[in-house]
C-alpha cells in the first residue's frame, strides 16, 4: 500500500514491536519493501518522542546489545525505509 511507506500508525507498530523484541531479548527480522515515510503525513511521522528515527535508535541499541538485527530485501528501499537494512547486522 503506497509503496510500502510508514503512515504514522505503521511507526507505532513498528516501535511495538522493538520493545517485544528488546525485552524478550528476541532477534528482530525486518522484511523491507519500503519508500520510507509516506510524504503526505510525514508532519505526523516525526512528532514526538516515538516518532520514525525511534526505530533507528532502537535498532542500533538493540544491536550493541547483542540483540541481531536482521533485514530481508524484498523489493525497492528509499528514503528512509534504506536505512533498516543499512543499519542491520
Amino acid at each position: 500500500v503506497k509503496g510500502g511507506t510508514y503512515y504514522p500508525i505503521t511507526v507505532k507498530k513498528h516501535l511495538r514491536a522493538q520493545a517485544i523484541a528488546e525485552e524478550n531479548r528476541l532477534p528482530c527480522v525486518y522484511l523491507v519493501d519500503s519508500g520510507g515515510a509516506y510524504l503526505p503525513r510525514q508532519d505526523d511521522v516525526f512528532p514526538d518522542r516515538e516518532h520514525f528515527g525511534r526505530i533507528f535508535f532502537n535498532q542500533a541499541n538493540m544491536s550493541a546489545a547483542g540483540i541481531p538485527q536482521i533485514a530481508v530485501v524484498m523489493g525497492s528501499c528509499t528514503a528512509g525505509g534504506a536505512y533498516v537494512p543499512a543499519m542491520s547486522d
